[in-house]
């Protein structure tokens, strides 16, 4: 059996090289012999993050024992890759990312939880590699993987504060919906930008300070009268239909142990931090007219204008009243200056 088309891009957690040798049983370094598991056909490379302060650790303990409880998102028992691909075609994002990530880049995905979305964009011939640190979600993707023969898509279990992937490696970095269930999210950030080769996007996703208020208020509401009273929130009303996602989305949602708000203007600041230059936001950060795809449909990698401060604030108001309702999830696009 060949090595895995990702081995090549793999970091020794130990010495810090590049290059690992994977085979059905074992990941090795080549350079200080050390070696970790690979469990149903997992390369196992997540350890604690360095020097983890003790709440450090007790938050990144209780986020991974809820994803392992609830694996999200969560796959339907028919699913096939057709269904899949129906399903993500549905989403207008993933059908924006689909069109407008060409099809020869080179993927990673920290916090891909079970993967859907990075076996979606595999379908069309991108090598997309899934990170997480829950055993339990990336089962799930493997298995998938597997039984569909895809070959174009991996997972590695790893920490998002020591990622075992080399630095400046991938055209597309995704960090969405991950980053705000860190101890630290502007230093998981670091790491994860540090991924992004010259020339390359990444796309960061986040709970938005403004906009993540009505989630915060109907936790309180849910927790005086009950969810039954008032049949959960709008997406378990009018987008799940499956019970096992509607009980995982409200875990995710209510009942999540740890997580944090950010607003755009610390994201951006984050970008300049990391070196990176703002591109485009979805929705928009901006008021007026954003760039567009010939189809009238938001460009997502065309430089668009950052905006003011000011501006910033009147959109995520508004979100309150939007995006609120699905979880006030807001995405920033940043990309790293080619090489001069």
């Amino acid at each position: 059996m060949s090595p895995p088309w990702y081995a090549p891009l793999l970091r020794c957690l130990s010495c810090g090289a590049a290059g690992l040798e994977v085979d059905p049983t074992q990941v090795r370094c080549p350079a200080c012999t050390a070696t970790w598991p690979v469990v149903e056909g997992v390369p196992m490379l997540a350890r604690s993050s360095p020097a983890a302060a003790d709440r450090h650790a007790a938050i990144e303990a209780a986020v991974r024992a809820f994803y392992e409880k609830n694996p999200f998102p969560t796959y339907d028992e028919f699913d096939s890759v057709g269904s899949l691909l129906d399903k993500a075609r549905r989403s207008v994002y993933a059908q924006l990312l689909d069109d407008q990530v060409p099809p020869a880049a080179r993927v990673l995905e920290v916090g891909c939880g079970t993967g859907q979305l990075a076996i979606f964009l595999s379908v069309a011939g991108r090598r997309c590699l899934g990170v997480d640190l829950c055993m339990a979600s990336l089962r799930c993707g493997q298995q998938f993987r597997d039984r569909h023969g895809l070959q174009t898509v991996g997972f590695v279990q790893g920490n998002v504060f020591d990622l075992p992937v080399v630095e400046g490696a991938f055209d597309l970095v995704i960090a969405k919906g991950v980053l705000h269930h860190t101890p630290d999210a502007q230093r998981a950030f670091l790491e994860v930008a540090r991924r992004v080769r010259p020339g390359g996007y990444l796309i960061v996703g986040l709970y938005n300070r403004y906009g993540r208020v009505p989630s915060w208020l109907r936790k309180q509401l849910f927790r005086l009268v009950g969810r039954e009273a008032l049949g959960g929130d709008y997406v378990m009303r009018h987008v799940l239909r499956s019970a096992d996602k509607r009980r995982i989305w409200w875990e995710d949602q209510y009942n999540h142990p740890h997580e944090t708000w950010h607003s755009v203007d610390e994201v951006l600041g984050w970008f300049r931090t990391a070196g990176l230059s703002y591109i485009s936001a979805y929705p928009p950060i901006t008021l007026g007219r954003t760039p567009r795809d010939r189809e009238d449909r938001p460009a997502l990698f065309a430089p668009s204008r950052p905006g003011h401060p000011i501006e910033h604030l009147l959109v995520q108001l508004s979100w309150m009243f939007t995006i609120g309702r699905e979880g006030a999830l807001f995405d920033l696009i940043a990309r790293r200056p080619p090489e001069s």
